[in-house]
């Protein structure tokens, strides 16, 4: 004889419960009522269904229904038919079936049979600067044309970071490593478990990496042998404080040397002072005539930045009061009125060129440690401006 309905929700839900824990459908046959079997079916038939509508799609399934071999399916799939020759329509019916299959290729299995991941990562020391933002793009573009993909990371000038950052990088299995270092931590890992690695912006000479960057000194004697050109007699520079960083002093020295006697240079280095509070006791010195002599130069873009927001606060004139120039270019110095002269790095060709050297590296054509110190360019805007050369003064240094 049937059992009766169940009267109510906690009866069905239990009774059901207990009919899934059976696990046999034919228990309906055995004096469940039809009831408690229509609700079975709900639970167990749709759980079921959704396991298997979650199954992945392989490329043997795709083989099924093309009627192909599974090699051919790879070959096609992969674009690695060059030594092999298809007829148009197979490849038409192999591309259909995947579609409507919704095959996707398994990266993992890829990366087992070619023992590469196919993977590089680009792990920059500051990402919220705009420099290292753009070149991370380009880095991406160019490695995603030779068929890698990019992992960023951002270090945010931190070593320890750096160290633990890179280790999860070498397990995660990438090929290899776009570097912005924040000092030397992790990098003898690197070395140790043989991935490529080229640093960018900043060098690390004494661990054996490539190297793809600006010219420093150059760029800074280009900028002092302008504002020599101009006529200004006093310099103030703005210098950022990253320990373990060559850079601003390499620019430091080309700007002294592109400056040449007789021009007072007065250099502040970000963190080892009150840099807004110095830029304020420099220019209360040197209110007045002398004042339209003075140019304030940023050795990287936000000392530029930092420089330019503590001089309009004091409502001076640019170009008029003092003049503003930069080496590293950003987007808002042509936003600024009047746009910001800048000695620019050229970033792209950076970005492309430490992809190129590390895809070399990764695929074994070059084992050869490479330094590639690109040329700056000066952008003229209007920021400074011609005026008569100004009496000698001492150096002084910060």
């Amino acid at each position: 004889m049937a059992t009766s309905v169940p009267g109510n929700r906690t009866e069905i839900i239990q009774c059901s419960a207990t009919i899934c824990r059976a696990g046999t459908r034919h228990l309906a046959f055995r004096g469940i009522d039809k009831a408690c079997f229509w609700l079975y079916n709900r639970v167990y038939m749709r759980t079921n269904r959704s396991a298997s509508s979650c199954k992945r799609c392989t490329a043997a399934d795709v083989a099924r229904r093309a009627g192909v071999e599974r090699s051919t399916v790879s070959r096609v799939l992969n674009q690695a038919f060059v030594n092999h020759r298809y007829d148009p329509r197979t490849v038409a019916r192999i591309r259909d079936a995947a579609a409507k299959l919704g095959y996707q290729p398994s990266l993992a299995a890829r990366s087992l049979r070619a023992g590469r991941s196919y993977m590089l990562a680009m792990v920059v020391s500051d990402i919220g600067n705009p420099f290292f933002a753009e070149m991370a793009s380009v880095v991406e573009s160019r490695a995603r044309s030779r068929g890698y993909r990019t992992l960023i990371a951002n270090t945010a000038e931190d070593g320890k970071l750096q160290a633990a950052l890179l280790k999860d990088l070498v397990a995660c299995g990438v090929d290899g490593v776009i570097l912005s270092p924040s000092g030397d931590a992790g990098c003898a890992e690197l070395k140790r478990r043989h991935v490529p690695v080229v640093t960018v912006d900043r060098p690390l000479p004494d661990h054996g990496m490539s190297y793809v960057g600006l010219d420093n000194h150059a760029a800074g004697r280009m900028l002092g042998e302008h504002l020599r050109e101009l006529g200004y007699g006093r310099v103030t520079v703005l210098t950022s404080g990253v320990a373990d960083d060559p850079t601003p002093d390499q620019r430091y020295a080309g700007l002294r040397e592109g400056l040449g006697e007789g021009i007072a240079v007065t250099r502040w280095v970000a963190g080892a002072c009150d840099v807004p509070g110095a830029i304020r006791k420099t220019m209360d010195k040197s209110r007045g005539e002398q004042a339209k002599h003075h140019a304030m130069v940023g050795l990287v873009n936000s000392c530029t930045v930092m420089a330019l927001h503590e001089l309009l606060e004091m409502n001076l004139a640019i170009p008029g009061d003092i003049g503003v120039a930069g080496i590293d270019d950003f987007s808002a110095a042509t936003i600024f009125r009047p746009a910001i002269t800048v000695v620019a790095q050229p970033l792209t060709r950076i970005a492309e060129q430490a992809v190129e050297l590390l895809c070399d590296a990764m695929a074994g054509r070059s084992a050869e440690i490479k330094t590639r110190l690109l040329s700056p360019a000066l952008l003229v805007r209007q920021s400074l401006q011609r005026i008569k050369p100004s009496t000698t003064l001492m150096e002084t240094e910060q």
